[in-house]
């Protein structure tokens, strides 16, 4: 049976610099062991999702989010290369300047999501989440205001790019397992031009509000 038409066809982990797929949005993955603690970070991408195999076949395999080879194309387009470009460079940019914030959220996560399957409430873990979030705000809203022209020039105001960001933040500490990913609202989406919003939010499941 021929494999499905939107499984990624590339291999992983993605290596540093990986540009053979003109889609590709860079973001790091946290591999945790069973108790929740971080093991490693991995570079993975933003449309890479788990597809289960159906008919005969049974499994998984590795589905982007935005469809087949013609689907990604047709994204980019929309999109636009230089934009997609230019935002791989100041994402891996922001994801230099939080890397230790970033490892120290995963540890508080992995604490809560412990007292929870423990049958508590996790309050402490969840305490120290949020002194962390204010933090990675703090220095979120330092880079996104070092780097505002450049943010302008690609249709990325600062103010309501870091709204979505406090968004994601917040879904992120109350979510009580890893399950599920977050999904910017309307209303957030709508401070946004149709070419960035597809960017923001490519894959089309998204919550109202």
């Amino acid at each position: 049976m021929a494999r499905p038409d939107d499984v990624c066809p590339f291999e992983r982990p993605f290596p540093e610099g990986f540009d053979r797929c003109p889609a590709y949005g860079e973001t790091d993955y946290v591999a945790l062991d069973m108790q929740y603690r971080p093991l490693a970070t991995l570079k993975t991408c933003r449309h890479l999702q788990v597809g289960t195999l159906s008919g005969r076949l049974t499994g998984f395999y590795p589905r982007c989010g935005l469809g087949n080879a013609e689907a990604r194309r047709r994204w980019v387009e929309r999109v636009h290369a230089d934009r997609i470009n230019q935002l791989r460079v100041l994402s891996s940019q922001l994801a230099a300047a939080t890397s230790e914030l970033t490892r120290e959220l995963w540890e508080a996560k992995g604490d809560q999501l412990r007292a929870i399957r423990a049958g508590h409430r996790g309050a402490t873990a969840t305490r120290r989440m949020r002194r962390l979030v204010r933090a990675y705000e703090d220095a979120t809203r330092e880079f996104f205001d070092a780097n505002a022209g450049e943010l302008a020039r690609i249709g990325l105001p600062a103010d309501p790019l870091l709204e979505l960001v406090r968004d994601a933040l917040e879904e992120w500490v109350t979510r009580p397992s890893l399950e599920g990913n977050w999904q910017a609202s309307e209303s957030l989406l709508r401070r946004f031009s149709p070419e960035v919003r597809a960017f923001l939010q490519p894959h089309p499941s998204r919550r109202a509000g």
